[in-house]
């Protein structure tokens, strides 16, 4: 198959592979490097990943026109494959050194193309500045200031689409989100973890009116009430996935948050070890929040087996696919009420790790018939999970117990 067949084929990551090899075989011209190039727009830019070989050339001062065809950078990915201890480590096989690879990298024209940015390894992060156009960043590994000030300085944040961040150290002055939260234009999508960022940051990120978030994950953030406040103040009418995760808003505040109106676009909740006790779970069984949610995780939450049962026997949890209440301490009557509930059709995962439930209860899940499309079930940890675990194998197609990991 010629290049151009194979950059008009259906876009996928085994299509991408077959392309890139006939690259570098073919070693195509400048010009056909860019009729090539238009045919890709429609790919997304995820799936153009740069390929480790590719790397490697660039690293050692070798580049090639249609390098600039590869969109995605996985410095982590690179890593792992050129036998470092572990992607997370600096140090790769003896006679390479990845920062240096990096740098070179950085400096290359490969940098022109490059639209995505997914890093592990805190050298990773120097290719934000050096970058032409960036639409989507995932710094898993520690974000420090200057890059945050990177960010808050470069010409594409205003166009960036999805940003993942951690900052365990929280070495991150406070005052810095806002102001990045105000640099937004197209954002769609906002996962931080470990940020030491407030309320005053949520509030920066709703009043900037340009941003239409459709994802926003905050875990481990002191947000406390004053954030959840700012959050709903900020009516964010196109949110499809919100996660909360870490202590900070009381009940009160977290009813009132699943009880609002503008949330009624969500398609997954996660409200993740708030203890919030079995008032979150009936204030979201009475909300229209709930209506159209296919994913809901509540877990370590302090549900009792009447918070699961007012949940799961609302009609709003009709649409639910995965029900995660790992951590609570229901029995075996919150489970019974999970396999009598005449409203989870729909139901295809299902995680109870580390509850209280028996032998009784797992058996009510395994003899239900109003369960018909659950297939994951994950029972680590509960006093009955030993004994009923293979009779449980027989009826659901996956199992997650006390032998298993994760």
């Amino acid at each position: 198959m010629n290049l151009t067949a194979l950059a008009k084929a259906q876009p996928s990551p085994a299509a991408w592979s077959e392309l890139t090899a006939a690259l570098d075989q073919k070693r195509p011209s400048s010009h056909q490097v860019s009729a090539l190039s238009r045919l890709l727009r429609d790919w997304p830019p995820w799936m153009r990943v740069f390929p480790v070989p590719w790397f490697s050339a660039v690293a050692e001062g070798s580049h090639q026109p249609w390098y600039a065809l590869a969109t995605d950078v996985d410095v982590g990915h690179w890593a792992y494959t050129l036998h470092s201890p572990g992607a997370y480590s600096h140090e790769m096989a003896p006679g390479y050194e990845l920062d240096k690879a990096l740098a070179a990298f950085a400096d290359s024209p490969a940098m022109a193309g490059v639209r995505r940015i997914r890093t592990c390894h805190e050298g990773g992060t120097s290719l934000l500045a050096h970058a032409d156009r960036l639409l989507d960043i995932a710094l898993v590994a520690e974000v420090r200031e200057p890059t945050v000030r990177t960010l808050i300085d470069a010409p594409w944040t205003s166009s960036l689409h999805s940003l993942v961040a951690e900052n365990r150290d929280r070495d991150v002055p406070a005052a810095l989100w806002p102001e990045l939260a105000g640099r937004f234009q197209a954002l769609r999508e906002l996962r931080l973890r470990s940020v030491d960022c407030h309320a005053d940051f949520v509030r920066a990120l709703f009043d900037n009116r340009r941003v239409k978030l459709e994802r926003l994950v905050l875990s481990s953030l002191r947000l406390g009430d004053e954030g959840v406040e700012a959050l709903l103040a900020g009516k964010p009418r196109k949110l499809e996935e919100l996660t909360l995760w870490g202590p900070g808003p009381s009940a009160e505040t977290l009813v009132r948050l699943v009880q609002h109106s503008t949330l009624r676009t969500l398609r997954s909740l996660s409200l993740q070890s708030q203890r919030a006790g079995d008032s979150l779970a009936i204030a979201l069984s009475e909300s229209p929040t709930m209506d159209d949610l296919e994913q809901l995780d509540l877990r370590g939450n302090g549900l009792t087996d009447g918070g699961v049962a007012m949940l799961v026997m609302s009609r709003r949890a009709s649409r639910l696919r995965s029900l995660t209440l790992r951590g609570n301490p229901f029995s075996d009557v919150g489970a019974r009420a999970i396999a009598r509930s005449p409203h989870l059709s729909k139901l295809e995962h299902l995680n109870i790790r580390e509850a209280n439930i028996g032998p009784q209860g797992l058996r009510a899940l395994m003899e239900s018939d109003t369960l018909p499309a659950l297939k994951v079930v994950n029972i680590m940890h509960n006093p009955g999970a030993e004994v009923m675990r293979t009779k449980l194998e027989a009826r659901f197609e996956r199992i997650i117990d006390v032998s298993a990991r994760g």
